[in-house]
């Protein structure tokens, strides 16, 4: 697996930011994005993780956690009472009926329980509380490019994207909300949520077996240009882990979830949704 060596945020597992954090985006990268190297094409690894059409914002992705249950963030379908959520499988696209959800009191976190089954094991999620400076790989149905969001040659809701980065600091914001973050650098591997990435996970792959750690919830406009994500810019995902009970009591039968480990940092501004 790639190792990012260098970061803008070492030495310490909790960070401090002072940015606002923005609504998230589908993935954008570092890399040329025209040999298509970022591209999920079923069947791979990453075919449970579909889009959610009519959501805020106009789509948003999710997470299969089991064959009847998509994990994916508050603020993406809290005023919707139903809807629907679309795998892309290799014998096309499938479609599934939502009426039910769950919503996490406090942090960006919902549990949608779909109408059939999709016969799919879903993914377990992260056990373990050391994902500080680990490998992810994000996934999500949002707007593109290189370097900067491109959504009008790269639109969000029409292509599933994957990439790598780095967990650079356990963060928490000033409700007490835990997340991982990661920097987006201009070095030719990096990637980052943008816009339709909402509710997307970040994995985290132990022995080829790929975990849910985090779930897309928004970045940070450092330059405060109105573009983001941007090169230096931060991303967050709420921290899995840290509402493993929760998650637990939405679902029929218990799934593995990770011990949680007490973050350091403080989001010190109210977030921005992707």
């Amino acid at each position: 697996m790639r190792v990012k060596h260098i970061a803008k945020l070492i030495g310490v597992v909790g960070i401090v930011v002072f940015c606002l954090i923005k609504p998230s985006f589908a993935i954008v990268v570092s890399d040329n994005l025209s040999n298509n190297n970022h591209v999920v094409i079923p069947p791979s690894a990453f075919d449970m993780v579909g889009k959610l059409p009519g959501t805020a914002g106009g789509v948003t992705t999710g997470v299969l956690i089991d064959p009847w249950h998509v994990l994916t963030v508050k603020h993406a379908v809290k005023n919707y009472s139903s809807g629907t959520f679309v795998l892309n499988l290799t014998d096309g696209e499938h479609t599934y009926s939502w009426s039910e959800k769950s919503l996490h009191p406090t942090a960006d976190l919902a549990v949608l329980t779909l109408a059939t089954s999709t016969g799919l094991s879903g993914y377990p999620l992260y056990d373990l509380s050391n994902e500080f400076h680990k490998d992810i790989i994000m996934v999500g149905y949002g707007v593109s490019g290189v370097g900067a969001p491109d959504k009008n040659n790269y639109p969000k809701g029409v292509t599933d994207r994957f990439g790598y980065n780095i967990v650079d600091g356990i963060a928490t914001d000033e409700n007490g909300i835990k997340y991982l973050a990661s920097d987006f650098d201009d070095n030719g591997s990096d990637v980052m949520m943008a816009d339709g990435d909402s509710g997307g996970p970040s994995f985290i792959d132990v022995g080829g077996t790929y975990y849910i750690a985090g779930i897309h919830h928004g970045v940070t406009d450092n330059d405060d240009d109105g573009i983001y994500p941007e090169y230096g810019d931060l991303g967050y995902d709420v921290r899995v882990s840290e509402y493993r009970d929760w998650i637990s009591q939405q679902v029929p039968e218990p799934i593995t979830i990770l011990l949680f480990a007490t973050g350091l940092g403080l989001i010190r501004k109210r977030n921005h949704l992707i």
